[in-house]
């Protein structure tokens, strides 16, 4: 009863905020939302995350005062009440509980969110496999998917979504799979946030996901010679995010690590310097920064559609045990308060 409340008091303050903010932006309304975040943050590392967030806000003409101006005016409240929540408040507070007492109990690093790529051109996992993958990973503490699916079968996403309605979902789809027929199968799938893959930087869905009152977002896979473009300053990202509010960034597999790891430490400075109204996220990168706080140390599960898995780049397995593979792998013997 007591995390249904706080949950349901969660829900409520960011309802108001959003109402206010729909109403009439008011600067104000945003950092009171966010001084809320800060008093009533259950655990150091959602904290720090509001935090950050309202030393970057200290500033009245900062970009992502805009950011949040278009999320609220664009994002339909059923999303914020659903994927919002489930992201800070069921992974970041009470799902970061969980992992970290699942730690302490199994002697391991747990992940706080996990890649599964559903289809490719060979395989394609169903669904009554993908149930059960992702069982075994909600009864570690995880409570963040990140599903890849390239045959874009909004039946099974939507149906993964529901069965784990408390979880956060990004469902990483090619852009011209995404039109106004596939939202509608996809429905009510208010915890998931979807994210055109489009390789070649047009993102022709992003019109139906704003009519569709979802945020709009695009993913852009990149090569070395592009990232080094970014850095001198021959893009923007601005110019490459097609109109979306929030750019998730992956690697190409040819990308050498050495590009991959000076771009996001310049990905990094634009996040907390941005020139623009955009939060660029570097997938890789930002999901093992994230568990290096929740876990003690960075730790990345991808799953193969054959169930074959990665952790921290190891293969393993479809069959391979949990969690005493986690326990092989990613031991730990000091777990984060």
């Amino acid at each position: 009863m007591p995390e249904t409340m706080s949950r349901l008091m969660v829900e409520v303050a960011i309802l108001q905020a959003q109402k206010d903010l729909r109403r009439q932006f008011n600067r104000r309304v945003l950092r009171n939302a966010i001084e809320h975040g800060v008093r009533y943050s259950g655990n150091t590392h959602s904290r720090m995350v509001y935090r950050l967030v309202q030393e970057m806000l200290r500033s009245d003409d900062h970009p992502y005062y805009e950011l949040c101006r278009g999320a609220a005016r664009q994002v339909d409240e059923r999303y914020m009440r659903s994927f919002g929540v489930n992201l800070g408040y069921e992974n970041w507070y009470l799902g970061t509980a969980a992992l970290r007492n699942n730690m302490r109990r199994l002697g391991c690093c747990l992940p706080w969110a996990i890649s599964v790529r559903l289809s490719d051109a060979d395989t394609r996992m169903e669904e009554e496999q993908a149930l059960a993958l992702l069982e075994r990973f909600y009864a570690l503490g995880t409570r963040c998917f990140l599903l890849r699916e390239d045959e874009a079968r909004a039946a099974l996403l939507k149906t993964l979504c529901a069965a784990y309605a408390d979880c956060a979902f990004t469902l990483d789809v090619p852009d011209a799979a995404v039109t106004e027929s596939w939202l509608r199968t996809l429905g009510t799938a208010d915890n998931a946030l979807v994210i055109p893959r489009c390789p070649d930087g047009q993102c022709a869905s992003g019109g139906l996901l704003a009519a569709d009152h979802r945020l709009r977002t695009m993913l852009r896979p990149y090569t070395a010679d592009w990232a080094e473009e970014l850095v001198r300053g021959h893009r923007t990202l601005k110019e490459e995010a097609a109109g979306s509010l929030v750019l998730f960034l992956q690697p190409e597999e040819s990308c050498p690590q050495t590009v991959r790891d000076a771009f996001a430490e310049w990905l990094m400075e634009k996040k907390i310097h941005p020139d623009c109204a955009l939060f660029p996220v570097d997938l890789e990168t930002d999901i093992r920064a994230i568990s290096g706080v929740v876990a003690g140390r960075p730790i990345l599960v991808a799953v193969s559609p054959d169930g074959s898995m990665t952790v921290n780049g190891t293969p393993c397995p479809a069959d391979a045990p949990m969690p005493e593979t986690l326990r092989k792998l990613c031991p730990c013997s000091i777990v984060p308060e």
